[in-house]
């Protein structure tokens, strides 16, 4: 009889401590299963129609292809047109090379240079001088928006956390109500002389993440813009991984980075991150080449 009972004792603690693993799995080791290169686990989409990061990208680029055939037909000066698109025409006909680190969702602009992390030095310097030299009242404008009840803020879940974003321009739509929620803020970004502004690809938002959260590897929609993160509220245990190199934001200071290569975020502390983000113009992409990719690629009102 307690032969028996010792067995059944045993058994127990077997089938506790199974169900212990499995619930620790489940619950406590996703972030192994989150940033594997063939990870499954997706984030939860809008439902907008016309969203740029949701709808089927074949069909952005379809609609692409069409705008920058007509533009080549209804243009009056062909021989400057052909040379000044010529870029543009031969990558919506090549594919992204097998051996590239970029692979963006939407469309790869061949021969630009392809960095991970950029620097403040040369092409941004002004930018981002503007941004760090207005950071009181970014932050202040971030505070004052972060508690209104007015502000529309859009909340992005993961299978581990979540994260809040609120647009003053998104997917180069001015949200008008937002703007009047920070009206400095949207002027210093506006006066920034590489920012991206007329397309599906531009961005300027207040980004939130809370504590707990990872963000899956995941690839930008276009290598012909760099991001940049006015750091807002930084803690040390938020990370932010480009290519496989992570950084950390700074209070006051930009990060610059080309989200077209594969990068996530990983928040281990207990403190919210913000920041301010603005998307710029890759400095390789050429004024001709930006007017069309606004054509192209044009943000429906």
């Amino acid at each position: 009889m307690f032969h028996i009972m010792d067995h059944l004792g045993i058994i127990i603690a077997l089938i506790t401590f199974t169900v212990s693993v499995i619930y620790f799995l489940k619950y406590f080791n996703v972030f192994k299963m989150m940033t594997r290169p063939d990870s499954s686990i997706k984030f939860k989409k809008c439902e907008s129609p016309g969203c740029v990061r949701c709808n089927l990208y074949d069909e952005v680029l379809t609609d692409a292809a069409d705008r920058l055939e007509k533009l080549c037909q209804h243009s009056t000066d062909k021989q400057d047109l052909h040379q000044d698109l010529k870029r543009i025409k031969n990558s919506f006909k090549t594919n992204i090379p097998t051996r590239s680190e970029q692979k963006p969702e939407v469309f790869y602009l061949h021969g630009l240079t392809a960095m991970p992390w950029w620097t403040s030095s040369f092409h941004f310097a002004t930018d981002v001088k503007i941004l760090e030299d207005n950071f009181n009242v970014i932050c202040q404008e971030f505070f004052q928006v972060n508690s209104d009840s007015r502000a529309f803020w859009k909340v992005n879940s993961t299978p581990n956390g979540q994260w809040k974003v609120l647009h003053l321009v998104n997917q180069g739509k001015v949200q008008r109500d937002m703007v009047d929620l920070c009206p400095k803020t949207f002027d210093i970004a506006s006066s920034l002389q590489s920012l991206m502004t007329k397309n599906v690809f531009a961005n300027v938002a207040f980004s939130v993440i809370e504590p707990g959260t990872v963000i899956t590897e995941h690839y930008g929609p276009t290598n012909t813009r760099l991001r940049c993160h006015l750091g807002l509220v930084t803690p040390s245990s938020c990370h932010l991984c480009v290519a496989g190199s992570c950084c950390d934001w700074r209070r006051g200071e930009c990060l610059l980075f080309d989200d077209s290569h594969l990068h996530s975020v990983v928040h281990e502390g207990d403190q919210w991150r913000a920041v301010f983000m603005v998307d710029l113009w890759h400095p390789h992409v050429t004024r001709p080449e930006r007017s069309a990719i606004d054509i192209i690629f044009k943000s429906e009102s």
